[in-house]
């Protein structure tokens, strides 16, 4: 609650992330310790889906949301890198214990979730950090650039929406299915557009922002992969 009514000051940093499960120790059943790391890794794909909304949020209003935003992705990117750590030694430790052979393939799975996502704050950064390039330099995308980032930047958050959704149980064959589809879409959508971009190029656009562009359309892919790879994880999870 004082956590909440307290807010920390304009130049104060929030504490390191501390996973409180590492401090009280292990409970006596690995089942409780693997969802214990379930639960902290719901939050870190909580922390990553917003830091995508962020960018979002940055690339349609530069002019009111630049300064703010990017401190705020910057933050949550570093965040996301001590969630890795922490969790990921929890498992470790979860691992050192006795666990029948299912809770092993449980807490790999989960270590390789714990690594796709903070793979998928790392993009998320970089794209902020290119909306930033874009702002200072003063580059502008072609019109047509503008609403295709729009429409792709909805397949990606519908990806992520769906990992996130599905965190908490085994995901089935049919579910795999979906992930694979939505996978297909975005590898389709990149194609599309990369030969859009080389278009407007041979039509005399701005290299820089096109190149720009194109950075963009690479950490969606990026995002997509990811995304891929935990529905992948969470289809070996029992």
């Amino acid at each position: 609650l004082v956590s909440k009514m307290v807010k920390p000051g304009k130049n104060e940093k929030p504490g390191r992330y501390v996973l409180k499960y590492i401090s009280t120790g292990l409970q006596d059943t690995g089942q409780m310790n693997i969802l214990n790391a379930k639960n902290e890794i719901s939050k870190m794909a909580v922390v990553t889906e917003d830091m995508f909304s962020t960018f979002l949020d940055v690339f349609t209003h530069p002019d009111v949301k630049m300064g703010i935003e990017v401190d705020k992705v910057k933050r949550m990117e570093e965040l996301t890198d001590q969630m890795q750590e922490e969790i990921s030694r929890y498992l470790v430790e979860c691992s050192n214990e006795e666990l029948s052979e299912k809770s092993i393939r449980n807490v790999n799975a989960l270590l390789r979730i714990v690594n796709e996502l903070e793979n998928v704050g790392d993009s998320c950064f970089k794209l902020i950090i290119l909306t930033q390039k874009k702002y200072n330099r003063k580059l502008q995308l072609h019109e047509r650039a503008q609403e295709e980032i729009k429409d792709f930047a909805k397949l990606v958050t519908e990806f992520m929406a769906f990992y996130k959704a599905n965190l908490n149980e085994a995901l089935d064959n049919k579910g795999l299915d979906i992930a694979f589809k939505m996978e297909n879409k975005i590898n389709h959508s990149r194609d599309n557009l990369k030969r859009a971009a080389r278009k407007r190029l041979q039509e005399g656009a701005d290299v820089n922002a096109e190149l720009l562009y194109l950075d963009i359309l690479k950490n969606f892919e990026h995002i997509g992969d990811n995304a891929l790879n935990i529905a992948q994880a969470l289809r070996n999870i029992s």
